[in-house]
């Protein structure tokens, strides 16, 4: 049977396979020269007229609309600027996601919010580094979010802080769970700081 449709099914399927991944963002390499921050940089930011969050930079990748930088909350929230010296003895956020790799079966995952290079650059006089931490290698990634604005970013830490003031569930309660599955934890920054020698 030769009939036009099937002469034609290869171009067919690379057509509907062009289409659907014709929105996916392709991943840009990144010059170290154009980064603000690198990874392991604590940041401090303002919420508002009174209060401080802080963030560190965990990861950061760039596509066809710009770079991003992965920000891992960490629970700071004061009227006092943080400094590097008492960010050490704060917790990040993060969640255990269950693991058959693991002997206790999960692995810890740090929640990361990617923040636009833009959003921050326009907002350059509420955020700033306080210090660099050395990140162990074996860093992973839980929960992800983005956004290019600066309020959102902000809504997205109180959001953060706010579902953490209850208990996690267990990772292995995910399945049966489902929507009114709770995994956010907090994890302490030490933990994914390298030892100095």
């Amino acid at each position: 049977m030769n009939t036009p449709m099937i002469r034609n099914l290869p171009s067919l399927i690379f057509l509907i396979f062009v289409c659907c991944n014709g929105n996916q963002n392709v991943v840009i390499p990144i010059d170290p020269s154009e980064l603000s921050f690198k990874k392991g940089d604590c940041l401090y930011f303002e919420i508002d007229s009174v209060f401080f969050g802080s963030a560190i930079v965990i990861d950061f990748s760039k596509d066809e609309g710009g770079l991003w930088y992965g920000l891992c909350f960490i629970n700071y929230y004061d009227t006092i600027r943080p400094v590097k010296a008492n960010i050490i003895d704060h917790k990040l956020f993060g969640r255990k996601v269950q693991s058959s790799q693991n002997k206790e079966g999960y692995i810890i995952a740090l929640d990361s919010e990617f923040i636009n290079d833009s959003c921050l650059r326009m907002n350059k006089s509420k955020i700033n580094v306080i210090g660099h931490f050395s990140l162990i290698d074996e860093l992973k990634i839980g929960s992800e979010g983005a956004t290019s604005d600066y309020n959102k970013m902000i809504a997205s830490f109180k959001y953060g802080l706010d579902k953490r003031k209850v208990p996690p569930d267990n990772y292995k309660e995910h399945i049966n769970k489902l929507d009114n599955f709770r995994p956010e934890e907090y994890f302490m920054l030490k933990d994914f700081i390298k030892e100095s020698k």
